[in-house]
């Protein structure tokens, strides 16, 4: 793996990804996936904040995915790459996500993310790590 400045990954082993970063930020502006054979690239846009707002594919159908953040900087909707619209409900007491796409994230006591709406599970220490 190669790295830059603030250890910055530009290039793997072996998949052959290479990323570029926006100007003056840590944010990644492209990843080129040269291991497919075509030019298959995504391109990042953030906002004002550094927070990502678009992912471009740069790829047959040119299809883009868009995200939407509330003033609280809190995802509310996705647009995919199939069109369709991914909602995110947040719990204005806890600032927490309460649904996501229809499925419901779960917490523990302290607030830490213990499964995703996917089902991935979480475990944490005594310390919240």
């Amino acid at each position: 793996m190669a790295y830059m400045d603030r250890d910055r990954l530009l290039k793997t082993a072996g998949a052959k990804f290479d990323y570029e970063y926006a100007a003056n930020t840590s944010n990644i502006a492209n990843i080129a996936y040269n291991h497919r054979g075509d030019s298959n690239e995504v391109d990042y846009s953030y906002d004002n904040l550094d927070r990502l707002t678009l992912a471009e594919y740069n790829v047959t159908d040119e299809s883009n995915e868009v995200f939407t953040i509330d003033d609280l900087g809190n995802r509310s909707l996705v647009n995919v790459r199939d069109g369709s619209n991914v909602d995110y409900v947040i719990d204005a007491n806890t600032n927490r996500y309460t649904e996501i796409g229809g499925s419901n994230p779960e917490y523990d006591a302290a607030g830490n993310l213990i499964e995703d709406y996917n089902g991935y599970k979480y475990e944490y220490d005594y310390e919240n790590q």
